[in-house]
């Protein structure tokens, strides 16, 4: 997967950015972002496995 906005796309979902950082790890930049999704149910759980899919970390779900 190239990004996040086709797979939103794909599934007509909807998201805001929440909350976003970017610190050092052992000297390593290490950045996460927290993300809402906005759409019915089985969309979300779509976009949600589809991350999980593309190796990119789900940490916590509603």
């Amino acid at each position: 997967m190239e990004g996040l906005s086709p797979l939103l796309r794909e599934h007509g979902v909807d998201f805001s950015f929440v909350h976003g950082g970017v610190g050092e790890v052992r000297g390593r930049p290490l950045g996460s972002v927290t993300i809402e999704l906005r759409g019915g149910r089985a969309a979300v759980e779509a976009v949600e496995a589809g991350l999980a899919a593309s190796g990119r970390r789900k940490a916590g779900v509603r």
